[in-house]
């Protein structure tokens, strides 16, 4: 077992900076086992000295089997996400699939209403547009008839008149 100063000096760093990563997560937690303290003195044992070592010296040998560790994990939990959400995503896809469909039936069902709202109204036109020329030709056959009844009660006046004036036109004088 080894003191903290011993390593410093074996690494080449300041006691302070060893103290800084022992009281650090994750190396506190791992190293828990791995330290004692005898009087003012901490000692580490040959597993905690290779492991600040390597700590200085860039990743443990610890970190690396985390990291794989977390890795797998990783890639365990995406797999079984993926298995979970497929099932999930095909339905949502067959979901949208059916609105997608139900849309493009409702819009052809629009385009063909209003097509045939058009020729309605084209055709209520076509009808108000007869109507006035109906109401036009009634109009002038109104008038006509207005024109012919005045012209009945003045035919008798005037044939009256006429027959008076042959009879007073061969007899009166």
């Amino acid at each position: 077992m080894k003191t903290i100063s011993e390593i410093a000096k074996q690494i080449g760093v300041s006691k302070s900076a060893i103290h800084k990563k022992l009281r650090v997560e994750p190396l506190k937690t791992l190293l828990q086992n791995n330290i004692s303290t005898i009087g003012n003195k901490i000692l580490l044992d040959e597993n905690a000295e290779n492991i600040l070592k390597s700590t200085f010296s860039g990743k443990t040998p610890t970190d690396i089997e985390e990291i794989e560790e977390n890795e797998n994990q990783v890639d365990d939990i995406v797999h079984e996400i993926h298995n979970k959400t497929n099932p999930v995503d095909e339905i949502s896809a067959n979901f949208i699939s059916s609105l997608q469909n139900q849309v493009t039936n409702l819009t052809t069902q629009i385009e063909k209403l209003q097509e045939e709202l058009s020729k309605e109204r084209e055709h209520s036109r076509e009808q108000a547009d007869r109507i006035i020329q109906l109401a036009e030709q009634g109009q002038k056959l109104a008038e006509n008839a207005q024109t012919l009844h005045a012209m009945e009660n003045v035919k008798p006046q005037l044939s009256n008149e006429k027959k008076r004036g042959l009879f007073k036109f061969f007899f009166k004088k």
